[in-house]
């Protein structure tokens, strides 16, 4: 799908996707699951399926996430998507990024990912969530944003 958004002469430079984090909850629900259903009595058994049907669910928001994100850096744009039903884009050409904002808990510090914040001409703020490495992608972000106004100067 990615491909298919370049345009002409457009490399990507730096792609990143969602972190791993996003598949602790269906293992949480996993984990219970395990433990409640071998239980001998039918209320600890049913509360076992209970659970069985929250791993159930929440895996599959989770992969629905990973697989429809994608976080790239071009040598002309920023892009950023996720979502299938409802789908949140942003697709800003370098020149017209204003500001990048990373937030980040203790625990997104310690285990590497953020929240994205782009802030384009206009005051336009999209975040994005959950993107692993986050500082990273902004060092990239940042760079080409510095690269592109170096190139329109020289010109």
């Amino acid at each position: 799908m990615l491909k298919q958004n370049l345009l002409a002469n457009e490399q990507v430079l730096h792609q990143a996707s969602v972190h791993w984090v996003i598949f602790v909850a269906p293992a949480i629900w996993t984990l219970a699951t395990l433990y409640l259903l071998p239980q001998t009595t039918m209320q600890w058994q049913m509360l076992g399926y209970a659970t069985g049907f929250g791993a159930i669910y929440y895996l599959i928001r989770a992969l629905v996430r990973y697989y429809t994100s994608e976080y790239v850096v071009t040598n002309k744009r920023v892009l950023m998507k996720f979502g299938l039903i409802h789908r949140h884009s942003l697709e800003l050409f370098l020149h017209k990024v204003e500001g990048i904002q990373v937030s980040q808990n203790l625990l997104g510090q310690i285990l590497g990912y953020g929240t994205i914040v782009i802030t384009g001409a206009g005051g336009t703020r999209d975040p994005f969530p959950l993107i692993g490495q986050p500082l990273t992608f902004r060092r990239k972000v940042l760079s080409q944003v510095e690269l592109t106004f170096a190139q329109s100067k020289g010109r």
